[in-house]
Order: structure tokens, then C-alpha cells, then sequence
């Protein structure tokens, strides 16, 4: 759960819960350090932006400008503007698939983890196009799964983990996803092929 998950990485970062305050007190100088890196890392990222910002009114259509800020919204959580922004480089590289793979994780992302219908649109036309792009093979697994059709969710998954290299890093989150999705849906992984 993720009550249980933010909990893990409070204690990974102050200490065990079940210790006294010792440890912790002894630890100021690591947690004032960790403290310190996200704080430079805002900087760093609003720095950034501000750069990117001069590049755009340079260039208002400046792709790489546009993605390094995009990319900066996502990693901020401000979801609503990375998809207003890969939404406008959608139609400056008149419909690339990897920017609609990009926006279709961003609407996503928008919408709490849930692949909404928009995403799934540009999923359907993305996968049209690279029957094989990890993105919307991942994505759209996933979308199937939030519908309970867990069939169709393996075997996007298992297309994936077929294609992808051994050290591809979402090799963890796909098995774990594909085991959630064979318990789910009482489903024998030795049955299932791939698409």
C-alpha cells in the first residue's frame, strides 16, 4: 500500500521505528545532507527553467526546450503542465510517437496512474504505428488491467518482457505487474503468448 511504502522510505531516511530517538538524533548531519540535495535540486530545476524559458522566446518551438521542461514539470508533479506542453510538441512534430507516447503517460500521470481515454486513444494509434513501442505496450497493458481484463493485460506485458533487453529498467515493475495480473485473474502464465 502506499501508506506503507511512504513509511519505509521516512524510517530508510530517519531511522527504525522501533529504536528510541538516538539513532536519529545521531543522524542530523545525514538528514540536514538529504535535506539539503532536494532543496538544491529545486534550485537546480528552477534554473533550468529559467533557461529553458529564454530558449522559447528565442524559439518558441525549440523541441528539445520544450521536452528539458516538460520534463522538469513531471519530476515537480505539476502533471497539468508537462501535458499542455508535449501536447503542443504533438503538433509542432506533427504527430510523433514517441511525444504521443510521452503524453499518453503524462495524461496518466495526470489522472492519479489511471490510463484515461484520451491515453488510450494515442496508445491505440502509437502501437498502430510500432506494434512494439515499450511505452504503449506498458501503458496499454495497464489500462487493461484498471478494466479487470487481465488476459489482455499479459499479453501486452508479456510482449514487452519479450522484447525488452534483460537490464531494461522497468524489467521489475513489469514482473511484478505481470504476477499481479496472472493472481488477479486466476490466469496460468505457461498458457499465455504474446501478441
Amino acid at each position: 500500500s502506499i501508506s506503507l511504502i511512504l513509511s519505509s522510505i521516512t524510517y530508510f531516511y530517519l531511522g527504525k521505528p522501533n529504536l528510541s530517538d538516538q539513532p536519529l538524533n545521531a543522524r542530523k548531519e545525514e538528514i540536514n545532507l538529504f535535506k539539503k540535495n532536494v532543496s538544491e535540486q529545486k534550485k537546480l530545476n528552477q534554473n533550468i527553467l529559467k533557461e529553458v524559458q529564454q530558449q522559447l522566446s528565442e524559439n518558441p518551438n525549440n523541441i528539445q526546450a520544450l521536452l528539458t521542461a516538460a520534463l522538469i514539470y513531471s519530476k515537480q508533479k505539476r502533471f497539468s503542465k508537462e501535458v499542455e506542453i508535449l501536447e503542443r510538441v504533438v503538433k509542432i512534430t506533427n504527430g510523433d510517437i514517441r511525444i504521443k507516447s510521452m503524453l499518453a503517460e503524462a495524461y496518466s500521470k495526470e489522472a492519479n496512474g489511471i490510463v484515461t481515454l484520451p491515453a488510450i486513444h494515442l496508445l491505440n494509434e502509437i502501437l498502430d504505428q510500432d506494434p512494439l513501442d515499450p511505452r504503449g505496450l506498458y501503458l496499454i497493458g495497464l489500462a487493461e488491467f484498471q478494466n479487470e481484463k487481465y488476459l489482455n493485460a499479459l499479453e501486452y506485458w508479456i510482449t514487452l518482457k519479450e522484447k525488452s533487453s534483460k537490464d531494461a529498467p522497468w524489467n521489475t515493475i513489469l514482473n511484478q505487474n505481470i504476477k499481479e495480473a496472472a493472481i488477479r485473474g486466476n490466469i496460468d502464465l505457461d498458457t499465455i503468448s504474446s501478441r
